[in-house]
């Protein structure tokens, strides 16, 4: 049992194994960046083993966990979801940021919020909380992200999806098309270049939105009685729009910064079932990843159940290497 610990430096990678009490030391080209692998914790010489690595959350919503309480299989939510400490922030037990530092054995420092947005990240905290960049420290290897939703108005443009025919000309939709064609890119950079000048030596990882509705041409299921073709046409372009900004954004912001694709081929949100069903929020299938209206908790309609959490783990695991 052993803990790598491998630290960010230019040109050179140092990697310590705890439990031989050696380091081994590796040439390559470029930046390494920091990260670190929990195989076990173990003693060195009788002594207790080093400190778990810093691993700090950031983000809205879908890193929180707003909607982790709900099991696609059950008929009721599931007791006890959430953290009663972090308030109106609704932080989970089960949501992707827990099972990863449980995973990796690191010491979690989560201040994702729900609705947050990149100025609550940056500028002005949430429910009497400091703004999150302040939880992140230089000490830090490892900082997940997911942000932007919130700032193109999400919640406005789905009521607009909802509740009557939305199209390009409706306010709502022209509200978030401007924020994302015209803002959107350099908030995310700027909250990339935060994070990098306060934890020099971490892995950032900043994730993508799953997919929230059907493509065009899919059954739109159990959202038939509201979602339109032209509204599931909009929508898509909406959010393929905002993970491409985001994507673009972590492209040119350095080679600390990765960028965690939902979308990509063979990650469990593309999955189907035998018979075709998606994991959408307009899936009729048990083990779809994205709550619909009709869940058994409506608050967390249109967020991540307790499966799709747990895949959004899987591809933010696969990342941090």
């Amino acid at each position: 049992m052993s803990l790598i610990f491998v630290r960010y430096y230019p040109l050179m990678l140092y990697t310590k194994i705890i439990n031989k009490g050696m380091y081994v030391k590796l040439t390559v080209s470029g930046f390494i960046i920091g990260l670190f692998a929990v195989v076990g914790l173990s003693m060195v010489n009788g002594a207790s083993a080093a400190a778990a690595p810093l691993y700090v959350a950031l983000g809205d919503s879908y890193s929180s966990g707003v909607g982790a309480d709900v099991d696609p299989a059950k008929t009721q939510p599931i007791a006890n979801s959430f953290d009663p400490a972090s308030g109106g922030c609704q932080r989970a037990y089960k949501a992707y940021p827990v099972l990863l530092a449980q995973n990796l054995g690191a010491q979690l420092r989560n201040v994702t919020c729900a609705g947050a947005t990149t100025d609550n990240i940056l500028q002005t905290g949430q429910f009497g909380q400091p703004a999150q960049i302040e939880a992140v420290t230089s000490d830090a290897l490892l900082v997940t992200v997911t942000i932007g939703g919130n700032d193109i108005d999400f919640g406005g443009i789905m009521g607009c999806i909802a509740s009557k025919e939305c199209d390009g000309n409706s306010p709502e939709a022209i509200h978030t098309l401007d924020i994302l064609h015209n803002h959107l890119y350099n908030r995310v950079a700027n909250v990339i270049t935060a994070i990098q000048e306060r934890a020099p030596g971490a892995r950032i990882l900043f994730g993508g939105y799953p997919q929230i509705y059907p493509n065009e041409g899919q059954s739109a299921g159990t959202c038939s009685a509201y979602l339109s073709g032209g509204e599931m046409s909009g929508w898509n372009y909406i959010q393929n729009t905002m993970n491409d900004t985001v994507k673009w954004a972590v492209q040119n912001n350095g080679g600390n910064v990765r960028y965690v694709d939902p979308y990509a081929a063979g990650t469990p949100f593309m999955q189907k079932s035998i018979w075709g069903q998606t994991k959408d929020a307009c899936s009729t299938w048990n083990k779809r990843a994205m709550n619909g209206y009709g869940t058994v908790n409506p608050s967390s309609a249109l967020h991540l159940n307790v499966l799709g959490q747990q895949h959004y783990y899987s591809i933010f695991r696969s990342r941090v290497f």
